[in-house]
């Protein structure tokens, strides 16, 4: 039981050092200034069939995090700490299933110490407070981040591994000429 609450400690204090992150910084520009807005636009609204930014609607991305932020707007008041709440949360979620399919798996030193290496890494601590998309918005699966560069004699750049972010800027189809 001892290793049971050693666990659910080691996962409060995480979340509780990702909350404390989350507040103390203010929203990066332009990304989580305009994914809060679309929230906050569509809690003021009242429209919660189309995200809107400025009036405009924004639908390159689906809805799912507005709707989430939109409803803690509505609990709590519009504050940038409300905004980072979704994201929170779905943090805390996302190592709480880690250490309970871990759990299962290894058993519960194997899944305590699994939460602590998730927990401890600057990317979680980062990507778990920022408001960008919720983790189930996975761009990897996008049939577009498997593009790269088509060279010819370039296999490495085939092999499907490169993401949109880490493509070269000069992106040819094959027979065309070089820009």
């Amino acid at each position: 039981m001892i290793e049971k609450n050693r666990s659910w400690l080691t996962i409060a204090c995480t979340w509780v050092l990702l909350l404390i992150l989350a507040y103390n910084r203010p929203l990066s520009l332009p990304d989580e200034g305009r994914y809060a807005d679309i929230g906050r636009w569509m809690f003021t609204s009242g429209d919660w069939l189309v995200p809107r930014l400025n009036g405009i609607p924004f639908l390159h991305k689906p809805p799912l995090l507005y709707w989430l932020q939109a409803e803690v707007f509505a609990l709590v008041g519009v504050h940038v700490w409300a905004a980072r709440w979704v994201t929170a949360l779905h943090a805390l979620l996302l190592i709480t299933c880690i250490h309970l399919g871990m759990r299962h798996v290894q058993g519960e030193t194997a899944a305590r110490k699994a939460t602590m290496v998730l927990g401890s890494s600057i990317g979680f601590l980062i990507g778990g407070q920022y408001i960008r998309r919720l983790p189930c918005q996975v761009d990897s699966l996008k049939p577009e981040t498997f593009r790269s560069n088509t060279r010819a004699g370039d296999a490495e750049l085939r092999s499907g591994c490169r993401t949109r972010l880490s493509l070269p800027q000069d992106r040819r189809v094959p027979g065309t000429a070089p820009r």
